[in-house]
């Protein structure tokens, strides 16, 4: 043992009745009861932890976490069935807000993927920050229950420390989940295509079907291979070209009853197939292209009307992305702009194809043809002659 040392201190007058007035001694002059209330102060105080303890109460509560979290360190969110899934509102108003940022000089996210997974954060925060006190709950019933001996050091390990950073130290990653999987669903998407000409115009050049230079429907025809004056030639004489792509475009405009129209696509997309195609369109890269069978064809969204959508592709149609004058999903109430083509014509679910759409980064080859001779062709007779 070592050798006791004793020392010797003064406590002024002031010190000594706040001393008497706590009750810890008898009266200023009884220097035994002094001594004890010294004494007793010191035994009061907790035993104190040194680092062996510490570290060993560290190491005590990662490996809690690794045996809660399955050996993730990290709490794993996954859909609960196969009805668990974000909601067509939620995704079009993300897509709708981020198509606004990614035109700013303000974007903190690179990806439409980035700003739906913050949007996602952000709403189940409550739900996340839950799952983070249950684990931590679970934790501190353990240190009570099983490791009874490591409680002291425990409780100094993290004191004056909140929630998230007691997890922290144990080396807690956070909350994980895959944006990819609760989008494991076949969304039902209307994409309406327009050139900024033809917006200009207040989308009447596809029923006047005059301008045929610069519409969606023109492009279209154009990129199934065919040239425009002949199909306004079938039109307009009730030539019927012997292709069913081009008889198929004819009956559409003949259809067609009301003064706008835009050229509209039936597609589906889940998973990251639907990130990839709503980042594309949000920037404007790349093309979009429209597997044959999928239903196409002239739709009014403003007044709810349109035609037989009935458009008969002979290959795959491919726009660019910046031709895509907006998006619709089925499902998503006020979130979508005018009628949705499901809301007008109650159409049964396979009229939306299932993953019928893709994003491809070469440019479709286009018919040539001379537009001003075909134009006042087309011009100099503007009878229609319909069925």
């Amino acid at each position: 043992m070592g050798k006791t040392q004793f020392i010797q201190f003064t406590m002024d007058e002031s010190e000594l009745n706040k001393l008497k007035a706590l009750g810890k001694i008898n009266d200023i002059d009884d220097k035994d009861s002094i001594v004890d209330a010294l004494h007793s102060i010191i035994y009061e105080l907790p035993e104190p932890i040194n680092k062996e303890d510490l570290d060993a109460a560290r190491e005590w509560l990662r490996e809690q976490i690794k045996n809660l979290t399955y050996g993730n360190m990290a709490i794993t969110i996954s859909p609960s069935g196969y009805d668990d899934r974000i909601p067509p509102q939620f995704i079009l108003k993300a897509f709708n807000e981020y198509c606004n940022i990614a035109k700013s000089n303000n974007n903190d996210y690179e990806t439409f993927k980035d700003y739906l997974e913050a949007m996602f954060a952000d709403i189940n925060a409550y739900y996340f920050d839950l799952e983070e006190k249950q684990l931590l709950h679970e934790i501190k019933n353990n240190i009570q229950y099983e490791s009874e001996e490591l409680q002291s050091s425990f409780e100094a390990l993290i004191d004056g420390m909140n929630d998230y950073e007691i997890l922290e130290v144990g080396g807690f990653e956070g909350i994980n989940y895959d944006i990819k999987d609760f989008l494991d669903y076949d969304y039902r998407i209307n994409l309406m295509f327009a050139t900024p000409y033809e917006r200009n115009c207040d989308m009447s050049l596809i029923p006047l079907f005059e301008d045929v230079d610069n519409n969606a429907l023109t492009y279209l025809i154009r990129q199934q291979g065919y040239d425009v004056h002949e199909v306004f030639k079938s039109l307009k004489e009730d030539r019927i070209n012997d292709s069913v792509f081009v008889r198929s475009v004819v009956d559409e405009l003949r259809e067609q009853s009301y003064c706008m129209a835009e050229l509209t696509a039936l597609v589906t997309a889940r998973g990251e197939n639907l990130l990839n195609l709503l980042d594309n369109i949000a920037h404007e890269n790349n093309y979009i292209s429209i597997s044959k069978d999928a239903t196409i064809g002239l739709f009014n969204e403003w007044n709810g009307s349109g035609s037989m959508l009935e458009i008969q592709l002979e290959k795959p149609a491919v726009f660019p992305t910046s031709m895509v004058r907006n998006v619709q999903i089925e499902g998503a109430g006020k979130e979508n702009s005018g009628y949705t083509v499901d809301a007008v014509y109650g159409f049964v679910s396979k009229a939306w194809l299932i993953r019928n759409v893709e994003i491809v980064n070469e440019a479709p080859v286009l018919k040539e043809e001379n537009f001003d001779v075909n134009i006042k062709k087309n011009r100099s007779d503007k009878t229609i002659v319909k069925e």
